[in-house]
C-alpha cells in the first residue's frame, strides 16, 4: 500500500512539476520574444529619422558596408582619372586566361561530332567549354550586331543570325549533346528554327539584348555584369570584391556622364 501511495504521490508531484516547468518555460519564451521584439522596434525607431533625413542629404544606403554613404562627384571624378576605361587593371589577367584554349582530357573532337556548323559559326572547337561558348558568342555578336555595322549589311546580318542560332544550341547541354550525335536534324524546331526555316526563331538582336544589354544604351546603363562575366569566361579571378569594384566604377561613370548632360540645364549663365 505504501509503495502504491508513494508511486501515486511521486506521479502527482512529477505531473505538477512538469506543468509548472512548462508554464515557466512558456512565460520565459514569451517574455524573451517580447524583449526581442521591443529591441527591434527600438532599433527601427532609432534608425527611422536617419532613413528619412539621409536621402534628402544626397546619401544612399550601402548594403555591403551597412551605412549611409555621401557620394561627391568631384572627388569621384578625381579618383577615376587614373582608372583604365576598359578596367584592364582588374580584367586584364582574366581576359588573357579566357583567350587561352583549354582542352580537358577526353575532349570532344571534330571527328566525334556529326556536324560542326554551329562550332564553326562561333569559331570554336567542338571541345570548347561552356564559358568559352558564351564568350565567343558575346564577342562575335557585338562584332556583327546591326547597331554596330548597320542594318543594310546583309552579310553581317546573316552572320549575326547564325551566331545567335549556334549559341542557342551550344549553350544548352542537352541540345548540344543531341546536336553532336545527330546534327541539326535531331534538334527541335521550336528551339532553333532550323527545321521550320526560321518561323519560330527568336530575334537575334532581342536575344543579345536580353542576355547582355545593348551598346546603343551604353551611356545610360554601362556594361552589365553578365557582359563582364562573358568577357572573362566566368573566370574565378573576378570574385565578389572585384565585382563590387567594377560595379562602383560603372555607376560612377554613368553618374559623371549624366551630370555632364545636365550641366547645360543647371549651370547659371
Amino acid at each position: 500500500v505504501g509503495a502504491k501511495q508513494g508511486g501515486i504521490l511521486g506521479g502527482t508531484v512529477g505531473l505538477v512539476g512538469g506543468v509548472v516547468v512548462g508554464a515557466v518555460g512558456g512565460v520565459a519564451l514569451a517574455v524573451g520574444g517580447a524583449v526581442q521584439g521591443v529591441t527591434q522596434v527600438i532599433r527601427g525607431a532609432a534608425a527611422t529619422p536617419e532613413a528619412i533625413i539621409a536621402p534628402s542629404q544626397g546619401k544612399w544606403w550601402n548594403e555591403v558596408e551597412g551605412k549611409w554613404i555621401l557620394t561627391k562627384l568631384d572627388e569621384e571624378y578625381q579618383n577615376m582619372l587614373d582608372v583604365p576605361q576598359d578596367d584592364e587593371d582588374i580584367l586584364g589577367d582574366a581576359i588573357k586566361d579566357a583567350e587561352k584554349s583549354t582542352k580537358p582530357p577526353g575532349a570532344v573532337t571534330a571527328s566525334k561530332v556529326v556536324d560542326t556548323a554551329y562550332y564553326d559559326a562561333l569559331e570554336i572547337a567542338p571541345d570548347a567549354e561552356p564559358s568559352k561558348v558564351k564568350r565567343q558568342y558575346y564577342l562575335l555578336a557585338r562584332k556583327y550586331h546591326p547597331d554596330r555595322v548597320g542594318k543594310d549589311d546583309k552579310v553581317c546580318a546573316d552572320k549575326f543570325k547564325d551566331i545567335a542560332e549556334a549559341y542557342q544550341v551550344l549553350s544548352d547541354p542537352e541540345l548540344r549533346s543531341k546536336y553532336d550525335s545527330e546534327g541539326k536534324d535531331g534538334l527541335s524546331a521550336d528551339r532553333t528554327g532550323v527545321a521550320s526555316d526560321g518561323v519560330n526563331q527568336p530575334d537575334p538582336a532581342l536575344l543579345f539584348a536580353f542576355l547582355f544589354g545593348s551598346d546603343k544604351f551604353g551611356d545610360y546603363i554601362g556594361r552589365l555584369a553578365t557582359a563582364t562575366s562573358a568577357v572573362v569566361a566566368d573566370s574565378p579571378k573576378i570574385g565578389p570584391t572585384e565585382a563590387r569594384t567594377l560595379q562602383h566604377r560603372r555607376v560612377t561613370r554613368l553618374a559623371l556622364k549624366l551630370a555632364e548632360r545636365l550641366a547645360l540645364w543647371v549651370e547659371e549663365d
